[in-house]
């Protein structure tokens, strides 16, 4: 999938919805956006039919309802909007962002931890080959 997606943080919040469940009602998104947004549902008719039109979305009709489905994964958007924000801020130096968060203080031991070990596996991956 080469696709580039470029949704609102409006859009967002329904995509969130739909990557919850493989089919989901209008109905539900409906109810889920009320209680959460406070959205009316002609607002959220209309970033549906956004979502559908940037084709991250299709829908299949049942009986009078309409169940909508994903058409790009959540992790595929996950990793281009991770890819756009390291470029934008970071000259494309993924390197650059994890030292901004280590000096910052916003990892905790834990987390440093983690990042060591992957990057030791990561090193022990790549002298293996």
């Amino acid at each position: 999938m080469k696709k580039e997606i470029n949704i609102t943080e409006s859009e967002l919040k329904v995509m969130e919805v739909v990557w919850q469940m493989d089919a989901i009602s209008s109905k539900e998104i409906n109810q889920r956006l009320e209680e959460t947004e406070g959205w009316n549902p002609n607002t959220i008719r209309t970033l549906l039919t956004r979502l559908e039109q940037k084709q991250v979305i299709s829908h299949t009709k049942s009986g009078r309802m309409y169940i909508y489905s994903a058409q790009v994964p959540r992790d595929y958007f996950v990793k281009q909007e991770s890819r756009k924000f390291v470029q934008k801020f970071f000259g494309g130096k993924v390197s650059e962002l994890v030292m901004n968060f280590v000096q910052e203080d916003v990892m905790d031991q834990t987390e440093i931890e983690k990042l060591r070990s992957l990057l030791e596996e990561r090193d022990d991956d790549d002298s293996a080959n």
